[in-house]
């Protein structure tokens, strides 16, 4: 793996994030082609509509990431990801590539860095289960959690 120096980094960072933006608004625009059913059953269910809301507004870090795994411990998020992982596929392995890429540029030693690492494997397992059950994907959004509450 080569060491990028920060002057490089500065100029690869803005155009790696502009394609993940760029595939993020992709993948937004698959999903609800392909997904709008699971996309309406999750805002129409008033409990977890007022979670995600309070989710956005949370400014403090640890009850942010509590709220988030709760509302990911959701059967209709479950649906609605398991629809976008189907059908938008090829979008959601790009982001993971883009991912990927983005964290060879950043430096590579300290807990951080093997922790977005973790982060980005465990989306792969997701993405590449042929039928992931409700218990697995449980399971791997709690790993996923607890790795983001380690790097805030």
């Amino acid at each position: 793996m080569n060491k990028i120096i920060p002057d490089e980094m500065n100029k690869i960072m803005p155009d790696a994030f502009g394609k993940l933006v760029s595939l993020a608004l992709g993948l937004m625009i698959c999903s609800k082609k392909k997904c709008n059913k699971q996309k309406a059953n999750a805002l129409a269910d008033k409990e977890l509509s007022e979670k995600y809301n309070k989710f956005k507004v949370e400014e403090d870090k640890a009850t942010k990431l509590k709220i988030l795994g709760e509302v990911y411990d959701n059967t209709l998020i479950y649906k609605l990801n398991i629809c976008i992982t189907k059908n938008c596929k090829t979008l959601v392995k790009d982001v993971v590539k883009m991912l990927k890429s983005i964290l060879v540029i950043l430096p590579q030693h300290g807990e951080r860095a093997q922790k977005l690492k973790n982060i980005i494997d465990h989306i792969e397992i997701i993405i590449n289960t042929p039928k992931l059950t409700e218990k697995k994907y449980k399971e791997h959004i709690k790993n996923i959690n607890i790795i983001l509450k380690t790097i805030n």
